[in-house]
């Protein structure tokens, strides 16, 4: 998170294969053009999705959607980490949870 509505995911981060039938098509769309444009490339061990440059969004319910394929957990599903792999509060790297 940059700021309330700048949401950067980072380039090789893990994206969610499937998009569960409750997403909106959004999520579906973007993959798929997204993938074709080389955004996203299937992982070495085909389980995922990883993202090949960093990308945007305009909140943190959106970026979380496109990277779990589901909806609904809004800026809830985020936990904050720090580079040292723990928990830290006042860091604004944070991972879908």
């Amino acid at each position: 998170r940059r700021s309330e509505t700048d949401w950067l995911l980072l380039r090789g981060s893990e994206i969610r294969l499937d998009v569960v039938p409750s997403a909106n098509a959004l999520a579906s769309y973007l993959r798929a053009a997204w993938h074709h444009a080389g955004l996203l490339e299937l992982s070495g061990d085909g389980r995922h999705y990883v993202l090949t440059r960093d990308v945007a969004f305009g909140s943190g319910s959106a970026a979380l959607h496109f990277a779990v394929g589901a909806k609904g957990q809004g800026r809830g599903g985020w936990q904050p980490i720090d580079p040292d792999g723990g928990v830290d509060p006042d860091t604004p790297a944070l991972i879908a949870a």
